[in-house]
């Protein structure tokens, strides 16, 4: 636990603090890898529920230059019972294997194809750069297969801005899937 607690300490700092000098995994967002990062979205990201995902688990999969957003998949829109299943499929998914920077070499076809998939479709979602308020966190694969059983999806309400109970979020999103 103490390697998230790092991690997450990492969210306060200025990409120029000194500290970061070290490493330069917190920088910026990198394709197929998994990423955690503070988002303050416009609109929701649950059908049938104006809530969305203030601290997302996302492995990013394109990028959109010219309209500044990014499509990636939530972990935390996925039931957690599902996640190691997604987790799975992803994995063999991965035609070419995993480099030794934990990237997933998924092909965009194989990526589109799985996204279809009533659990993962929900999941897929579109993030804007100039509503990222973090930095990025990026995650080994270790390190993401631990994540995805952690507690640490804070669904927001959009009006309100208050903390949205999670179980309301998962059974909303439980419904969706059918």
């Amino acid at each position: 636990m103490r390697w998230f607690k790092q991690k997450i300490g990492m969210l306060s700092l200025k990409p120029n603090d000194p500290r970061l000098r070290s490493t330069r995994q917190y920088a910026k967002l990198s394709m197929s890898r998994p990423h955690f990062f503070v988002y303050e979205a416009e609109t929701s990201s649950v059908k049938g529920m104006e809530v969305y995902d203030r601290f997302p688990l996302v492995l990013p999969f394109a990028v959109n230059l010219e309209n500044g957003t990014f499509h990636g998949i939530n972990f935390h829109h996925i039931p957690p019972d599902l996640r190691l299943v997604v987790f799975d499929r992803l994995m063999a998914a991965s035609s070419r294997g995993f480099s030794e920077e934990s990237r997933i070499r998924a092909e965009w076809q194989t990526l589109k194809a799985l996204a279809n998939h009533p659990v993962i479709s929900q999941a897929v979602k579109c993030y804007r750069f100039d509503r990222v308020k973090s930095l990025y966190i990026r995650l080994s694969l270790e390190e993401l297969l631990m994540s995805i059983f952690m507690p640490v999806e804070w669904f927001v309400d959009l009006k309100s801005g208050r903390t949205v109970n999670k179980s309301r979020v998962f059974a909303q999103i439980n419904r969706n899937m059918r």
